[in-house]
């Protein structure tokens, strides 16, 4: 009887468990392709993993989603490392430093009064523009 009881608990579980939405931190939103190397955010709150310092943003025109650091800041590493910053040429936004999820935006660029010109020291990364 006990063995019964406890199949027909599991077979509960798992019938349970399927019925269940995947978690939108698994599932990719957007009907697309990801082209750019760097680690994409969620524009989802809950599962939102850009740092505090930035903001979940879609760029043209491949529709990607970037962690994008306000005008003017970039992360604290060196300028040509790609894993953690970059920048893309996006209208509109070739002043913003975008960050890999997680990563702060908490330093000035070199010239960040420069509007556009901003940030240059930041290497542009073509596939994620």
């Amino acid at each position: 009887m006990k063995t019964t009881a406890f199949s027909l608990l599991a077979l509960a579980a798992m019938a349970l468990s399927a019925a269940l939405p995947e978690p939108l931190a698994n599932a990719v939103p957007y009907d697309y392709a990801p082209t750019c190397p760097v680690n994409e955010c969620n524009p989802d709150p809950r599962y939102n993993k850009c740092d505090i310092t930035t903001s979940c943003i879609r760029t043209q025109p491949n529709s990607q989603l970037h962690c994008a650091c306000r005008d003017g800041y970039k992360s604290k590493y060196d300028a040509g490392n790609t894993s953690k910053h970059y920048r893309t040429k996006f209208a509109g936004q070739e002043s913003r430093v975008f960050v890999a999820p997680g990563v702060k935006c908490d330093t000035l660029c070199n010239e960040w009064w420069a509007g556009v010109g901003a940030c240059k020291e930041v290497q542009v990364v073509e596939q994620c523009s």
